[in-house]
């Protein structure tokens, strides 16, 4: 069988999704501290392993292989192990660097904007995530307070993306050199336009996020 070229062997990540879609979640602990304790960096299980295992358990659930009952409980086991893993991330040095990552109000899907903001802290930012169905005015207050370098938003519902150019024109009127970030299913192309403010780069995957803040805002 074929290796990943990511230090995850695919034997290990097939172990994983078959003990993910099986709701075995100690299991999918176990394999998670194996591969922390033969030293795979955290973002690459981010990427290799809680990524790309999201996205087969939703192909799978778009070919009708598993019911939404199994895909909302590998979301949910993500979750934990997400929660398991980001000490790790938080307990990094830091550059002192913020950034505020939030879904926009009537969002209930928030996990791929919380590994953004993990992957952020691995890179070094102080990441305060605010979750799903976030209010307008909490989170321009938010942005005022601490005046972050940065803004991420998610967006999983189509219709939702006109009230996130809305959110990021009120937002960079406050704080005009804000980088802002938009992802999510619910926005199409390669940018969000925000008419006379240029536009918002859409990230895709962690990937994408680690090639903007290089190309952006790593020192």
């Amino acid at each position: 069988m074929h290796e990943s070229p990511y230090l995850i062997p695919s034997t290990t990540f097939d172990s994983y999704v078959s003990n993910l879609i099986n709701g075995n979640k100690s299991h999918c602990l176990s394999i998670v501290v194996s591969l922390i304790d033969k030293g795979v960096p955290i973002s690459d299980i981010y990427t290799h392993l809680f990524q790309r295992s999201l996205y087969k358990v939703g192909r799978l659930w778009e070919e009708n292989k598993i019911s939404v009952a199994v895909e909302h409980v590998a979301t949910s086991i993500t979750e934990t192990l997400l929660a398991q893993t980001y000490p790790r991330a938080a307990a990094l040095p830091k550059h002192g660097r913020r950034a505020v990552v939030a879904c926009v109000t009537g969002e209930r899907h928030q996990i791929g904007s919380r590994m953004v903001a993990d992957i952020l802290e691995l890179r070094g930012w102080d990441s305060y995530y605010l979750g799903a169905d976030t209010p307008k005015d909490a989170l321009l207050d938010l942005l005022i307070t601490l005046q972050p370098e940065l803004l991420g938003l998610s967006v999983s519902l189509s219709s939702n993306a006109d009230q996130a150019k809305r959110l990021f024109r009120e937002a960079l009127a406050h704080r005009p050199t804000m980088l802002c970030v938009v992802g999510g299913q619910g926005i199409a192309g390669n940018s969000l336009d925000l008419g006379e403010l240029a536009s918002v780069p859409v990230i895709g995957n962690i990937e994408m996020l680690e090639n903007f803040l290089r190309q952006h805002a790593d020192a």
